[in-house]
């Protein structure tokens, strides 16, 4: 046996929870404290402007019959209004987008190759939304989401839980219970 009391040569899976932006986004929304998400690129002849700091602001108003080409975005950004009234927002440069481009383990197939804009925003996002209110579980996955380096947790309170490896189908539902490949409403 092993540490943990296994038989040793068990075969074990494991699984890893990855949350995506948009369930970053509901998460964000059922804190209750956000009334607004918006993310957008700037192209170079939108007229935009911000500054960080006391006196924080953002401005953006998109030059409608501009150029819109994804190698001609000046910035990437995302913006969060509270329903205190208060803002937070995040601006990142085509640059630092491409460095967790890089990092992505499909840096150079799928989402980042047929929609990079998209991706951006997102990214720009996520990075944005280890600020914002969450409950302490959720955050402790998205904080670790970004680094594919960050040591093997658990997520959610540490719980590990053992299911059989049987294939889908050769076991019967409890009685009461829908089969496995039925969805309750």
């Amino acid at each position: 046996k092993d540490a943990d009391g296994r038989k040793t040569g068990e075969k074990r899976m494991e699984c890893s929870l990855i949350v995506d932006y948009k369930g970053i986004v509901e998460c964000v929304r059922r804190s209750g404290e956000v009334s607004y998400i918006h993310g957008d690129v700037v192209y170079p002849e939108d007229d935009f402007d911000f500054a960080y700091g006391s006196n924080q602001f953002l401005r953006h108003k998109p030059a409608l019959d501009g150029q819109q080409d994804f190698r001609a975005i000046k910035c990437y950004y995302s913006f969060v209004q509270m329903r205190d009234g208060s803002t937070d927002f995040l601006v990142m440069t085509p640059r630092q987008i491409e460095k967790v481009r890089r990092r992505s383990r499909a840096a150079n197939s799928g989402p980042w190759v047929t929609d990079p804009i998209p991706m951006g925003i997102k990214t720009v996002f996520r990075s944005q939304s280890k600020w914002l209110p969450w409950s302490v579980e959720v955050r402790t996955v998205i904080e670790h989401g970004d680094d594919p380096e960050a040591p093997a947790r658990p997520a959610f309170g540490g719980e590990v839980f053992d299911l059989p490896a049987e294939p889908a189908g050769e076991t019967e539902p409890e009685k009461g219970e829908p089969p496995a490949d039925e969805v309750p409403a």
